[in-house]
């Protein structure tokens, strides 16, 4: 056979209307039972496939018949598989004993299903009247089942077992619904999260399974979706007729969905199973409807794709506009042939129906007969996982179809939410529903919680509906009694290619304390996430702050030390980093870094790939929300690497330091090349995207997501990697608050290391729902939370003569010209000085401040006689001032009010040229002075004790002084020097 599977099967004849036909699973287990081969068949070469990286969202189970061998396992795509259900555990309807495993207890493939997470299940059957008739009879059997399908499942380690018991009578209708339940009770007693699932007939013709029961103790029902048209009909058509094929013979998957629904099965619990074969008769003719004139036989979906007859080829395909469904027909010897069986465009509206009405997915019948082609794996892919796409413009009709009338008992939501779309249209073409009865309801957005747009019944078409954001959500009902001609639309996008924009608001001036921040983000959709980050400058280079999960590294300044080596050759060069030992499979240089679930993070890096080694694994990348970054695996984090050699770029969770592969994404990866990485993760929902040159590339969903991390740590496999400008920013709002201050608990602690070098850079960058980001912004604020350093003295009337007076006499006006000594700041420098005076140090009651721009000033005029202080503060490029200085005080008197004491002191000559005598009788050493007209000291001497003294006047220039002498009494006189 050398694994191609062409199945013949001659049925015995039944009308197209019979209640009951043997099932295809039923035909071709007995088939192999009388015609057994070994397993030795090889899996056919497959075209390579882009959906390793692809995360279901759906289950997918799939039936694996024992007669297909383990080795086209090899073609399973795992990821894209949630269960496979080995087919089949035969027993004996007397004892309930195991009379048949057929190599479930040994075959490989279950080793393989496990070692990839996907669930085992192991399907019981029992399809013989007779068999029914003594099973359901017997509690004894019955138990002895149950204890010995949960045996074998424990032995090989599986989590399910599948019921398909095909045929039953209503007669049986209690007992089987009461084996069910012994059976789910044991199951789930004794295997903790294993599963019961049944397989369903497509039309219970004699309502024998009470769904509605059972629904609490089944975990899945799947329905056989197929054999609507069996190869005894005596209509060729679809095996499985998504709508009406022809109106003689209204069952089709839609209504099948339906009946389901409607008879208490949970939407998420519900799988419809879908064929990868169909059938061929020969027919009346070529044309469709058409009587066939023989037994039908079965053809795989391989079989059709393979053409090894050449019957199967483009020119001969149908479509069929009814029902959505694929056929081949030809002539052959004279005789006319249809063959229909769903290729990949029918069965992308098949896989459209189970999204439209939210059921739990599809079931496969069977894996393996479409071995060696993936159309099938990549439409679940693009259906039911992460990669999944939805176009921008489609068709929706009501669930009768394009062309029949929709079923009764319908009720379904739909949304229409097309990636990377502005905007949503629904433009129909039909409407038609019974007025009052029936209903189509439209809301503006993701859900029937968004606004109501309108509700419509009747023959009033809603014309052409539009969105205001991204999304349209349809509610359609239809009661048990009359059904219309339903409705036909068709929705187009409009899809976002334009970036965000965001403005960082800075504050403007300098900053001394907490500050808030503002931020302008827009974009002509919406934005999805906005991200801020704080860089400080500490006088070398800028950082982040760690404590507040701000990291900045650009490796402008050497290695830097907050980084740690854990393994690996690590070097600064080019102001860029380089691990250069490829011998080494794990490398780590990491960093402190703290993240909690308060944030969503965004990780951003620059790398490339260095010169070719002599490996084929050379892979980079880096650990994030690592909880121990000393450990193997950071013990708990994620990672993202990216494989040259393997094109791929891929996203791991690590637990306990062992790792897990969530997606694995092709990616053109190039030697010496840089490439910008953004990786984004949310604690609250578990999402990881990663973006490479601002495209999104993978994105996965954890189901329990880390909520902290402590470090960063990047890793290289055996290559030369070169990494820069390592960044991680947090979600904010609109606006933020900065912390400053000089402790670690603040996000700035550095002040400005002179005026014109900022300390603090706010930058911005955002994310829109098209997932695109925009430019990064930022925005530099100064800095300086410290007052200046104080000016070390003030003195009195000190300008120009740079001397400190204690005393002064003056007549006509005298200025307070004071300076001080330099204040200092580095930070923001120093902008101005104040100086006042005034009775005491600090009073202001007298004069009003005067600023300067540097150290001296002209205070004012002294304007009363009394004691004076002169004092002074600085204030720097931020406005915080100085301590204030005072002087030590001056006298000043207007000579004015001097007495004059000329009867007592007598002074030869006045005016006086060269010299002047004074004549007084100094009985003890006093101290005699001469000032200046405008109070200025100019002269001081000693008397001694003597009736006279001689004072040499050549320093003094001409003009009026004043003479004072300190005895028991301050004696005053004046005279006039020439």
């Amino acid at each position: 056979m050398k694994g191609v599977f062409i199945f013949v099967f001659a049925f015995s004849f039944f009308s197209l209307c019979a209640q009951y036909h043997e099932s295809i699973h039923q035909i071709q287990m007995e088939y192999y039972a009388a015609n057994p081969y070994p397993d030795t068949i090889a899996a056919q070469n497959q075209k390579s496939s882009n959906n390793a990286g692809c995360v279901l969202n759906k289950r997918v189970f799939g039936w694996h018949p024992y007669w297909v061998g383990s080795g086209v396992a090899n073609n399973y795509q795992w990821n894209l598989l949630s269960d496979l259900c080995y087919f089949n555990y035969e027993f004996n309807a007397s004892t309930g004993a195991i009379t048949a495993t057929n190599g479930f207890l040994t075959s490989p493939v279950i080793d393989s299903a496990l070692s990839n997470g996907t669930k085992v299940h192991l399907c019981v059957t029992m399809f013989d009247t007779t068999a029914h008739n003594t099973f359901f009879a017997n509690l004894t059997a019955q138990k002895n089942l149950i204890t010995n399908l949960i045996n074998a499942i424990q032995a090989r380690n599986a989590k399910g077992i599948n019921l398909d018991f095909e045929g039953v009578k209503s007669k049986h209708k209690t007992a089987l619904t009461n084996f069910v339940i012994r059976l789910s009770d044991s199951l789930h007693t004794r295997v903790p999260g294993s599963e019961l699932s049944i397989a369903l007939p497509a039309v219970d013709w004699g309502n024998t399974w009470n769904v509605s029961a059972l629904n609490s103790y089944v975990d899945l029902f799947i329905f056989m979706g197929y054999d609507y048209y069996y190869g005894g009909s005596t209509i060729a058509g679809p095996t499985d007729p998504l709508y009406n094929f022809q109106t003689s013979f209204n069952y089709t998957l839609s209504k099948t969905i339906t009946y389901y629904l409607h008879a208490g099965v949970s939407p998420s619990k519900l799988l419809m199973g879908v064929p990868y074969y169909g059938f061929e008769w020969q027919t009346a003719a070529l044309t469709v409807p058409s009587s066939t004139s023989a037994t039908g036989v079965s053809r795989t979906f391989k079989a059709i794709k393979t053409n090894s007859s050449g019957n199967y080829s483009v020119a001969n395909r149908g479509w069929d506009g009814n029902s959505l469904s694929s056929y081949w027909a030809y002539t052959s010897s004279g005789k006319n042939y249809q063959a229909w069986v769903s290729d990949a465009e029918a069965m992308n509206h098949r896989f459209n129906l189970v999204n439209i009405r939210d059921i739990g997915g599809i079931g496969i019948w069977a894996l393996a007969y479409d071995d060696g082609y993936s159309d099938f794996w990549d439409l679940i892919a693009d259906k039911f996982s992460s990669c999944a796409v939805i176009p921008c413009s489609d068709t929706i009709w009501d669930l009768g179809g394009p062309t029949r009338p929709y079923y009764p008992n319908e009720d379904f939501v739909y949304t229409i939410q097309p990636a990377n779309s502005v905007g949503v249209s629904l433009n129909f073409t039909q409407f038609n529903l019974e007025s009052g009865y029936d209903s189509l309801w439209i809301f503006d957005g993701a859900g029937i919680n968004s606004p109501l747009i309108g509700s419509y019944s009747g023959t009033a078409s809603p014309g052409t509906v539009s969105s205001s954001g991204n999304a349209l959500t349809i509610k359609f009902h239809s009661d048990g009694a009359t059904q219309n001609a339903g409705y036909t639309a068709v929705w187009n996008c409009i899809t976002d290619n334009i970036p965000p924009a965001t403005i960082v608001d800075a504050p403007t001036g300098w900053q001394t304390a907490d500050f808030n921040v503002s931020f302008t983000d827009s974009d002509n959709n919406a934005v999805e996430h906005s991200f801020w980050h704080v860089l400080q400058f500490d006088g070398v280079k800028w950082n982040g702050n760690y404590k507040f999960g701000f990291l900045n590294e650009n490796f402008n300044n050497g290695m830097p030390s907050d980084w740690t080596s854990y393994l690996g050759n690590w070097d600064v060069f080019n102001d860029c980093l380089i691990q250069s030992d490829s011998s080494l499979g794990n490398t780590n240089l990491a960093v402190d870094v703290l993240q909690d679930s308060s944030s969503i993070w965004l990780h951003h890096w620059k790398m490339k790939f260095g010169p070719a080694d002599a490996t084929n694994n050379r892979r980079i990348g880096a650990h994030y929300f690592c909880s121990d970054v000393t450990q193997s695996n950071r013990e708990n984090s994620y990672m993202a690497y990216f494989r040259l050699d393997n094109q791929k770029v891929q996203l791991y969770k690590c637990e306990n330091n062992i790792y897990y592969l969530k997606t694995d994404v092709s990616f053109p990866f190039l030697i010496d090349t840089w490439y910008d990485v953004k990786i984004l993760y949310n604690p609250e929902t578990g999402y990881n995207a990663a973006w490479i040159d601002d495209v999104l590339v993978s994105s996965w969903t954890d189901t329990a997501p880390l909520k902290s991390g402590s470090g960063f740590s990047l890793r290289v496999g055996n290559c030369k990697a070169w990494y820069d400008d390592i960044e991680i920013y947090r979600s904010r709002p609109a606006t933020e608050l900065v912390t400053v201050g000089s402790d670690s608990s603040k996000m700035i602690q550095y002040q400005n290391p002179n005026p014109a070098t900022p300390s603090c850079r706010i930058k911005s960058i955002i994310l829109d729902k098209a997932n695109l980001f925009s430019l990064i912004q930022s925005s530099d604020i100064n800095i300086d939370y410290t007052k200046p350093i104080a000016p070390l003295w003030v003195a009195d009337m000190y300008f120009p003569s740079q001397t400190d007076y204690d005393t002064v006499y003056y007549s006509g006006i005298l200025h307070n010209n004071t300076a001080c000594g330099k204040s200092h700041d580095d930070n923001s420098g120093i902008e101005k000085y104040y100086f006042n005076m005034g009775a005491y140090c600090g009073d202001n009651s007298l004069y009003q401040y005067v600023a300067s721009t540097d150290t001296t000033a002209d205070i004012g005029i002294f304007s009363v006689t009394g004691n004076y202080y002169t004092y002074v503060y600085s204030v720097n490029g931020a406005g915080l001032h100085s301590d204030t200085v005072c002087s030590d005080g001056i006298y000043v008197e207007q000579l004015t009010n001097l007495n004059d004491n000329s009867d007592k002191i007598k002074l030869f000559p006045n005016p006086a040229e060269d010299y002047i005598n004074i004549f007084y009788v100094f009985r003890k050493n006093c101290e005699v002075r001469i000032f200046s007209c405008d109070g200025r000291l100019a002269l001081k001497s000693e008397s001694g004790i003597a009736n006279n003294i001689h004072l040499d006047l050549l320093s003094l220039t001409p003009g009026l002084y004043y003479l004072e002498i300190i005895d028991d009494e301050i004696l005053h006189s004046a005279f006039i020097k020439k």
